[in-house]
């Protein structure tokens, strides 16, 4: 009888981790050690950049805080259409990868990666204070 109430104690923790999903982080953090430059511009359209950019950031500490903000971002379903702004982010061998930015209610950021699908990353709530302050 022991042996049974074991197995299926086993069987039913079994289940019950795999009903736990593991936070995604954002994809491309391998990258981030090589950014040169980040590039903002208004919003305009979903999954459309506007390369009309207003901002630019190319120091090391500007730079850093979006690092540190993006490597705590986790994936989290945000049901949003209207961004703030796109950021592009450009690479030392001058490739790039493009986001749409939101500041929420609650003060957090998120991100979503432009014509890619519709997964939202959230960042933390101390990096996304000091990118707010960085950025709005």
């Amino acid at each position: 009888m022991k042996k049974y109430i074991s197995i299926f104690s086993l069987f039913v923790m079994l289940l019950t981790g795999c009903q736990f999903q593991k936070e995604e982080n954002i994809p491309g953090i391998e990258q981030l050690e090589s950014v040169k430059e980040i590039k903002i511009s208004n919003f305009k359209k979903l999954d459309s950049l506007n390369e009309n950019f207003n901002k630019s950031f190319s120091k090391k500490n500007e730079i850093g805080t979006f690092k540190n903000a993006m490597k705590t971002a986790k994936n989290q379903k945000q049901n949003i259409t209207e961004y703030d702004y796109n950021i592009q982010i450009i690479f030392n061998d001058d490739s790039n990868k493009a986001l749409h930015i939101a500041k929420t209610n609650e003060k957090k950021i998120i991100l979503k990666y432009i014509g890619e699908n519709t997964d939202t990353y959230v960042i933390d709530a101390k990096d996304s204070k000091e990118l707010i302050t960085l950025i709005y």
